[in-house]
């Protein structure tokens, strides 16, 4: 028997992580696998604290047990409510970046006016920031707050070849402005800012110089206050292409009419027509 007890100890040890995570999430989904499961926020408002256990175990975090994140559940619970999902305990370099970025600050006056952490990547099904998902994913969230930029963006070349699903070779908003420590473009320390903004664009671009940086990224040709040459200049296009299909349109439709009656009359021919009787005298 000792020797029996041996042999198995270890594998029992090695066993014992698997058997916990196999234990907690039916444990913890026994309540949030019920998809009614709601919390009263108060003035008619609720929020689900229903979880899909087939999206959190395909998330980046699905080899984590639920009490890795939520680390203040106890025995008590429901009765004692957990407090808020610490990132920084395992993301501490983003987190600290986050915490000087314009969304951070914006966020401490209206958490409802700026993303955090759980905005930008989700909860329960978060995805790695390199797949297709992800980025999709998040220029659309970006577009949320910043629907412009989104619009201009997608005008340019970088934007256009995003649209026909290149995510890989093209650069996406955090590319230029950074993912966490974003500040306004007026901050000398922001990629986008004049200080920085050509080492920004010498990463993708090694030939770039300072004229290839002063490039407007965002040109706007829908805005005569913010871009006033790309303005006229897509007006005036637009007026001039009105304008040659204006007279080609018409100009062909006649042209057509009247190849048709010419062929029509040429497939007649001269004797076409019945001839004519012309009197004799007997």
């Amino acid at each position: 028997m000792k020797i029996q007890g041996i042999f198995y100890a270890p594998a029992l040890t090695l066993l014992l992580p698997l058997a916990v995570w196999a234990q907690e999430p039916p444990n913890c989904l026994s309540c949030h696998g019920d998809k009614e499961l709601k919390k009263d926020l108060g003035g008619g408002k609720n929020q689900s604290l229903f979880v899909e256990q087939k999206d959190y175990l395909q998330s980046v975090h699905g080899n984590l047990s639920c009490t890795s994140c939520h680390t203040g559940i106890t025995a008590n619970h429901p009765q004692d409510q957990p407090g808020k999902v610490d990132c920084g305990i395992c993301h501490s370099q983003e987190t600290e970046a986050y915490k000087k970025s314009i969304h951070a600050q914006v966020f401490a006056a209206d958490p409802g006016a700026a993303p955090d952490c759980l905005r930008c990547h989700g909860t329960h099904q978060i995805q790695k920031s390199n797949t297709d998902k992800f980025k999709k994913a998040a220029l659309d969230q970006c577009g949320q707050c910043h629907a412009d930029y989104r619009r201009t963006y997608f005008d340019t070349y970088h934007g256009k070849v995003v649209d026909l699903g290149n995510l890989k070779n093209m650069p996406l908003c955090w590319d230029c402005h950074s993912a966490h420590e974003i500040l306004p473009a007026s901050d000398p320390l922001s990629n986008v800012s004049k200080e920085r903004v050509l080492a920004t664009c010498l990463y993708c671009h090694p030939d770039a110089n300072v004229k290839f940086a002063q490039y407007n990224v965002h040109s706007d040709k829908f805005s005569v206050k913010n871009d006033p040459i790309s303005f006229w200049t897509y007006l005036v296009m637009v007026l001039i292409v009105c304008f040659a299909f204006g007279l080609w349109v018409p100009h062909t439709i006649l042209w057509f009419v009247r190849d048709w009656l010419e062929n029509r009359k040429k497939r007649k021919g001269p004797g076409s027509n019945p001839p004519t009787e012309t009197g004799g005298g007997a």
